[in-house]
């Protein structure tokens, strides 16, 4: 969850990936598919405050690897970064 906080009433647009890939520590990968961000019904701050979460599908293939699974990316095509318009 991201805590989001500003004027009462500003609106604000929200952008994100769809999926991203995570690499794992041993041997290969899993994906989080279907990445959406719930800001509630409203898009403005209410009393100045916004919780914004941020929620996807894990996909894990049979017979996975257990180990760490890490999203490395540091360019906007690849990792997860959650960009937040504040009006």
């Amino acid at each position: 969850m991201l805590p989001m906080r500003g004027y009462d009433a500003q609106t604000f647009s929200i952008t994100n990936p769809t999926s991203i890939v995570l690499t794992g520590s041993v041997t290969g990968n899993l994906t989080v598919n279907a990445i959406a961000v719930d800001a509630g019904t409203t898009s403005a701050l209410v009393l100045g405050e916004k919780i914004i979460k941020v929620k996807g599908t894990l996909v894990v293939p049979a017979n996975q690897a257990a180990g760490v699974y890490l999203n490395n990316a540091t360019d906007l095509a690849n990792g997860l970064y959650v960009t937040v318009n504040y009006n």
